[in-house]
């Protein structure tokens, strides 16, 4: 019978993430993890690779985790609820998975990744930026925002919103106020319903 796994991936991920989100990117090493865990460095190499796979891993966790709510959000059949809900869900998100969202929104991958990707997590990374990508193409197009200045529209409301709404909070080591979730949808309502009511503003 074989013994069971003490240090599987999750649990080396999740010590990762405490560690960036406390200590941020300067202190984010594997013997730092280690401490945190209370295990030997090894058993992280183990695992992965480096310090670089290991937040890479970490980061696209987080990514899959947010993009689950935010993919089925932009994909409901009325657009304008779609993109409303779309962007509720990064200020609901920020509210039920503090961590992962300190992670995403108030750094950046490259504050970690000074080297860039590694080559190992280059196509997952690629993927999941192109199914958002995919994701909100198809709902500007459904709202009818053709033009430039649409399109921005769109992306203010769904995605600048939000972000700017839940920054400081998260910044801070704090859950958004529940009520930044009802300022991002009148705020967001009110960028998009012209597109709604009058079409593409160039």
């Amino acid at each position: 019978m074989s013994r069971p796994t003490k240090y599987d991936a999750d649990t080396i991920l999740d010590a990762s993430l405490a560690v960036a989100v406390e200590r941020g990117p300067s202190e984010f090493t594997v013997a730092e993890i280690a401490r945190k865990m209370h295990a030997p460095s090894g058993s992280i190499y183990h695992r992965f690779s480096g310090k670089d796979v290991l937040i890479g891993a970490l980061w696209l966790r987080a990514v899959e985790r947010f993009q689950d709510g935010f993919l089925a959000a932009v994909s409901i059949e009325d657009p304008l609820t779609a993109a409303v809900s779309a962007a509720t869900h990064v200020v609901q998100w920020s509210r039920n998975d503090l961590d992962h969202a300190r992670l995403l929104l108030v750094h950046r991958s490259a504050d970690f990744l000074s080297s860039g990707w590694p080559e190992e997590l280059q196509h997952r990374n690629e993927t999941q930026r192109a199914a958002v990508t995919t994701g909100m193409r198809k709902l500007t197009k459904r709202l009818g925002a053709t033009h430039a200045d649409g399109r921005a529209r769109v992306r203010f409301a769904v995605m600048s919103v939000p972000y700017g709404a839940v920054r400081p909070a998260l910044a801070a080591g704090r859950r958004p106020e529940t009520r930044v979730e009802q300022l991002v949808e009148e705020t967001a309502l009110a960028l998009l319903m012209p597109l709604v009511r009058g079409g593409d503003h160039r």
